[in-house]
């Protein structure tokens, strides 16, 4: 349906641009209105959608609008930015969203009104008003750019300081326009948005606070609606990371099911759900169902250019396939992750990756005797180092199952010398909520306990 849409509009913009000024004005409407569906719902095709807007910047260049109407320009500017976003052509949308603030922070006093009404179809959330002062409809304008670019620096370049300071002069901008009604709207998206980047920041304290306040206006602005569904996907997130996995499951199905009355289950949004609750089976211990879920997520994922998710579904699967003892695919998803993870964060990846998976595991729980793999926890425990570093929770993990494995089969020094690794690991784990301290504390004890099996006694550590 889109498609013939799409088509029609671009036939019309084309027979108007020939010099018929009034079906001009509706075909670039028409022309408009696609590509806001191509970029904030549709979210596919993205090549296609960068150059309707680079088609669009065109027109508005060419015809009919003049340097009082720079604040148009900025806006197609920043949708760029969102569709390169999408595309994963990272410096062309920092180039695109760099020059949206820019004019932005350096406004018009006036703009004319044609441009005037085309800039509020190019809103996500248009303003209903007249008589909004001309300042405040630039600082909605500007904080919605920036919440893009915190969105960039967020999901795409892993540098999350960056992100949380775009984030928050956003945020200011909104509180400093509350009376216009509709502000909610972007401030519950920049809200969630800036709740991730704290979790990825291991700020989890503040991360909790600012989702469950995100929660609460997008439950009064966005009832059924798909952005109240993508703040439960964030407050859900968290939840997975503290280890509040059926809360988490909760949230996730609430938003699948809102999701549903909108997309087709091919749709980009409703796998990325399914990829969450697939791993959020794996941390319930419900394999089979998490092997389903991430399958049928990665092949809806395919070929697209989000390479966040993708990295993400590889890895979970390579730890699904781990469970279910299919050592050679889970080294294969494994290796998977690592590459796209590499393209994806490159110099960053390490301090990206510092709490992207959750430290809420009970280590006691996995059953490993001594027919276990030897060589693929070697080689496994070498692809968590790429991925994550000498130091981190995940490869602590790998020390663990590798001094578990070495127990079974009686090599005790080498036991000891691992199960010393990830202890030594654990205790530099920089815990910053309670529920996740607990986890940490019980991994600690069995591997200390372990220790004094085999007579050796580590030093004690109340830090």
């Amino acid at each position: 349906m889109w498609k013939r849409y799409l088509i029609h509009a671009r036939a019309v913009a084309e027979h108007a641009i020939k010099g018929q000024d009034k079906i001009f004005d509706y075909g670039i409407t028409l022309y408009a209105k696609v590509a806001m569906f191509m970029t904030h719902i549709l979210i596919a095709d993205t090549d296609e959608t960068i150059q309707m807007w680079l088609n669009l910047l065109q027109l508005t260049k060419k015809y009919n609008y003049g340097k009082s109407d720079s604040l148009l320009i900025a806006n197609i500017n920043t949708h760029l930015g969102v569709a390169n976003i999408i595309s994963n052509k990272i410096d062309s949308a920092k180039t695109y969203l760099n020059h949206a603030v820019s004019m932005y922070l350096i406004p018009p006093t006036k703009m004319t009104k044609k441009a005037h009404e085309l800039i509020n179809i190019l809103r996500l959330i248009p303003l209903k008003k007249n008589n909004i002062p001309w300042l405040n409809e630039i600082k909605y304008d500007l904080g919605y750019a920036l919440t893009q670019y915190g969105n960039l620096y967020n999901y795409s370049l892993g540098q999350y300081n960056e992100a949380t300071l775009n984030y928050n002069k956003a945020l200011t901008f909104f509180n400093e326009i509350e009376d216009i009604h509709v502000v909610k709207y972007n401030k519950t998206d920049t809200l969630y948005n800036v709740g991730n980047a704290y979790v990825y920041l291991g700020d989890l304290i503040l991360a909790e606070d600012v989702l469950k306040t995100a929660k609460k206006l997008a439950d009064q602005a966005y009832d059924g609606h798909q952005q109240q569904a993508i703040t439960y996907m964030a407050l859900a997130r968290f939840n997975h990371h503290i280890g509040a996995f059926n809360e988490s499951n909760e949230l996730f199905k609430s938003a699948y099911n809102i999701m549903c009355t909108t997309f087709s289950k091919e749709h980009f949004m409703l796998n990325t759900l399914k990829a969450e609750l697939g791993r959020n089976a794996y941390m319930l211990g419900n394999i089979t169902l998490a092997k389903e879920l991430l399958e049928e997520a990665l092949f809806h994922l395919n070929g697209l250019n989000f390479s966040y998710w993708r990295w993400f579904v590889t890895f979970y699967l390579g730890r699904v396939y781990e469970a279910l003892g299919e050592h050679d695919k889970a080294l294969n998803f494994t290796k998977e992750s690592l590459t796209i993870a590499k393209e994806h964060y490159k110099e960053k990846l390490h301090d990206s990756m510092n709490y992207q998976i959750s430290q809420a595991e009970l280590w006691s729980n996995f059953k490993i005797n001594k027919n276990f793999n030897l060589q693929y926890l070697e080689k496994a425990l070498q692809l968590n180092i790429q991925l994550f570093g000498k130091n981190h929770y995940q490869t602590a993990r790998y020390h663990y199952f590798l001094g578990q494995t070495l127990y079974n089969k009686q090599q005790v020094q080498q036991a000891i010398n691992q199960y010393i690794m990830a202890s030594t690991i654990l205790k530099m784990e920089k815990v910053k909520h309670t529920n996740l301290v607990e986890f940490i504390q019980y991994d600690l004890q069995t591997i200390q306990k372990k220790l004094a099996t085999l007579g050796h006694v580590e030093l004690r550590n109340d830090n």
